[in-house]
């Protein structure tokens, strides 16, 4: 796999050890922790790793892309084959056959519901469902950064880190 950055011997192995899910988290940080270096030059390969890892996690999802839209490619290729299939079956009206290995049938579908004009179905059919209520969060943190005190709620703040 091509890398983004050139890296030592130790952080190829890091590398290594972070792609291996069969890894725990405290054997990289441990590995990470033995590498004695300047600590500049530590982050600044700490970051290339992020940085290699990142390239990985693009391609990966590119991938992921490509194969779910062959995915349905195919997904729809068969419901089209099968639609022909019936459609061939349906013609010479035959709703069985035996074809080498396979039992091909055609049967009716249990009945479906369609409900052509809601406002007619009576009462007795229906459900009310209680009203649901949602917080509106912007408003929630609008009020407290305003200073107001609002119960069951505050304002927190974290930290990240970010590499540029």
């Amino acid at each position: 796999m091509p890398k983004l950055y050139e890296l030592t011997a130790n952080y190829q192995n890091i590398i290594d050890l972070i792609e291996d899910e069969s890894v725990p988290r405290e054997a990289i940080e441990t590995a990470l922790q033995a590498v004695e270096t300047d600590i500049a030059v530590k982050v600044e390969n700490i970051a290339k790793l992020d940085a290699n890892l990142a390239g990985t996690e693009k391609s990966f999802e590119a991938e992921i892309e490509r194969l779910t839209a062959h995915k349905k490619a195919i997904k729809n290729r068969r419901t089209e084959l099968k639609e022909f299939l019936k459609m061939q079956l349906e013609a010479i009206d035959m709703k069985k056959i035996k074809a080498g290995v396979f039992s091909i049938t055609i049967q009716n579908n249990p009945a479906a519901l369609q409900i052509e004009d809601e406002s007619l179905i009576p009462a007795e059919y229906q459900t009310v469902i209680p009203e649901h209520y949602e917080i509106q969060k912007d408003l929630v943190k609008a009020a407290l950064k305003a200073g107001k005190d609002v119960a069951g709620a505050r304002l927190t703040v974290g930290t990240s880190l970010r590499i540029r």
